[in-house]
């Protein structure tokens, strides 16, 4: 059946205020930022901290980050489910650094989202919520999404075919599309030194192409030092699609495959001098690419990963990871992160992708 044009959602009244508003906004990072906040922020310095806190904020760039991350929010007597929360629960913010990130797994989790922006939005952030006062989430939330690089999902409601994939994204009334905003989030960037990194799973890719690589690393520097060079450390990495990059159409090698990777690219190594192997686990990059592409649906098998452990949750969910994962997508498909702006042109994206689905023998 097709999706009607009705909008699901009609406007809540709003709750009434408190008599008194808040002060001030006391904020609580569950992921440390690169720099102290009251540091970043004169006007944090001195707000009195509140258990729980007015706002929560996380970012995490791993599964076994965001799991540790929602230990935490249990651990603080706080309900993982957004709709599960109300004024005096804290609004839980997830920062979402760049477009490669996809925020759509978290909808279940996060009242808002902060796309970009920096401190700079923040400060837009804090000053708004002052201004909500002691609102009930729906209307403080409302008055949120107004900010430009501030995602609210529950204001957006998903769709989708029966076959499976998205049939369309519709905003509430009144409320824009969500946009990125220039500036990174304030958090420590990742910076991987003391070994190289090589992808397994690939479309098209060629494992041997490893080896000849570190060989012929190894020659060069064996006749530029003259003598054995040191040793070097080759990481296997499982490749995982990401938002707004290539291979965000392709499908996910199955664990079987990356694991066939590894022992091969392992092998071949083993007999180049001087090198070590350490590789990734397939099951946890399986975790991560749920998260890396897929929609809502996989907050769900998220929190259930949670409590039931990876190998459990995926059997026991109504939602089968080989859809996300294993399969190759049309241009016509709707992605889970194409309602969220980031300036970046789709059509150019798909254009820059042909290659893979030639070299992988896929149609596009």
């Amino acid at each position: 059946m097709a999706p009607s044009d009705a909008s699901p959602y009609e406007l809540a009244p709003a709750k009434p205020a408190l008599e008194s508003a808040w002060p001030v906004v006391a904020v609580e990072f569950l992921t440390t930022p690169a720099v102290p906040p009251a540091e970043a922020l004169p006007e944090l310095a001195g707000v009195p901290a509140t258990s729980p806190p007015d706002l929560l904020i996380a970012h995490a760039a791993t599964v076994k980050e965001w799991l540790a991350i929602l230990d935490k929010l249990e651990t603080m007597g706080i309900a993982l489910r957004q709709a599960e929360r109300d004024h005096p629960d804290p609004l839980v913010a997830v920062w979402i650094a760049e477009a490669t990130e996809n925020p759509e797994p978290l909808a279940p989790v996060a009242d808002l989202m902060l796309l970009g922006g920096g401190w700079s939005l923040l400060r837009q952030l804090l000053h708004e919520l002052e201004g909500c006062g002691r609102l009930g989430h729906a209307v403080s939330l409302e008055r949120l999404a107004a900010i430009p690089g501030v995602y609210v999902p529950s204001l957006y409601a998903v769709e989708y075919a029966p076959e499976g994939p998205i049939a369309r994204v519709m905003p509430r009334p009144g409320v824009p599309l969500p946009a990125g905003r220039e500036g990174a989030a304030p958090f420590p960037l990742r910076t991987e030194t003391g070994y190289r990194r090589y992808f397994v799973g690939e479309p098209n890719g060629r494992i041997e192409r490893i080896a000849e690589a570190i060989k012929r690393e190894r020659h060069e520097a064996r006749v530029r030092l003259k003598r054995e060079p040191p040793p070097v450390s080759v990481s296997l990495t499982c490749l995982v699609p990401w938002p707004w990059g290539p291979y965000q159409w392709a499908p996910m090698a199955t664990e079987e495959r990356l694991k066939d990777e590894i022992r091969r690219a392992s092998r071949l190594l083993a007999r180049v001098p001087g090198v070590m192997v350490t590789h990734d686990q397939p099951k946890w990059a399986l975790l991560e690419g749920v998260l890396k592409m897929g929609d809502r649906r996989a907050g769900d098998l998220l929190l259930l990963t949670r409590r039931l452990g990876w190998n459990q949750a995926r059997l026991a969910s109504p939602l089968n990871p080989a859809f996300i994962l294993h399969r190759q997508r049309p241009k016509s498909e709707i992605l889970p992160w194409d309602h969220l702006g980031w300036g970046i042109d789709r059509g150019a994206l798909w254009e820059e992708a042909e290659p893979l689905r030639a070299g992988a023998g896929q149609k596009s």
